[in-house]
């Protein structure tokens, strides 16, 4: 049986699940580390995220963000994303582990559908 016969509307279902996918980590965030070419060292990270669904498997950004950002619920998982880059800076400062810039990505539609600032200053 396929996505599409288990799961006939994704979007519903990811839409229904999207709070439950936060709270048990099926959103898991990933770090592309930046090279800086001329010494070949990682001088950053990206923060990207994928959706791990028990049901439809790893799903790419492209599958769900746009939906999320539809309904005006990507601020969200953008500020989950920031949240979870914290924690982990906050861990490698406690270890006395060096760290490096991270860059998280924030919808434009942040910038319409909350007071994406005032959320940031928050965390």
């Amino acid at each position: 049986m396929n996505t599409e016969e288990r799961i006939p509307d994704k979007r519903k279902y990811l839409l229904e699940n999207f709070g439950r996918a936060i709270q048990e980590g099926w959103i898991e965030v990933y770090y592309q580390p930046i090279i800086r070419s001329s010494s070949g060292r990682v001088c950053g990270e990206e923060a990207l995220v994928r959706w791990d669904d028990p049901i439809l498997g790893i799903l790419n950004p492209a599958e769900f963000i746009p939906i999320l950002e539809s309904v005006n619920l990507i601020d969200r998982l953008d500020l989950y994303v920031l949240e979870q880059v914290i924690k982990k800076l906050e861990l490698l400062k406690e270890r006395g582990i060096y760290t490096v810039i991270h860059s998280v990505n924030f919808s434009q539609i942040d910038f319409f559908s909350v007071d994406i600032v005032d959320e940031v200053k928050k965390e």
